[in-house]
């Protein structure tokens, strides 16, 4: 066991680590997902980054190792603890390229008939009414990049469990929120 590993173990009974802020110029934005820079006080204000004091994940609730122009620790410290939430942003990334730029076989195969068309319209419908969803639901980004999804892969898609999806979503959550 490595002492990154020791010393995480040993913070995690740390309580508050202080004022957290984000680092603003990040040159590789998934190895930041969960980790905050420590402002030396409490002080609410513009901090910079030569004033962290060190790095925290907020998943995990401990102290990362951190120096000014290094990101070498906090890269272990997702691969080692987060590599889930690192595929999920590969990911991700893959798939709005992917949307961005479709292949040649994409563009062709984008038409589907008139029959598909109007099923898919009911079906949508239905769901819509059922759920009691708003109209503007079709314009929501997340939900257009949901059908692109389904589009792209051809009807492969395996709907994941309750249990599995909560436990997605708790990991989102975390992500998004802390």
């Amino acid at each position: 066991q490595n002492s990154e590993d020791g010393a995480a173990e040993k913070k995690k009974s740390c309580t508050s680590p202080g004022f957290l802020f984000v680092q603003p110029k990040q040159r590789k934005k998934e190895y930041w997902q969960c980790i905050k820079l420590v402002a030396p006080t409490m002080e609410q204000k513009k901090w910079k980054v030569s004033d962290a004091i060190f790095a925290w994940c907020t998943l995990c609730d401990c102290k990362v190792r951190w120096k000014l122009g290094e990101v070498n620790f906090v890269k272990k410290h997702m691969e080692r603890k987060h590599k889930l939430l690192l595929k999920m942003n590969e990911e991700e990334t893959k798939a709005s390229v992917v949307n961005f730029f479709p292949t040649k076989e994409q563009r062709k195969n984008r038409a589907v008939s008139k029959a598909d068309q109007e099923l898919g319209e009911a079906l949508l419908v239905k769901w819509v009414a059922e759920s009691l969803r708003p109209f503007n639901i079709v314009e929501d980004s997340g939900f257009r990049d949901l059908a692109a999804f389904f589009c792209r892969v051809n009807g492969k898609f395996s709907v994941p469990t309750r249990n599995t999806l909560r436990a997605r979503i708790e990991i989102f959550i975390k992500y998004v929120f802390l």
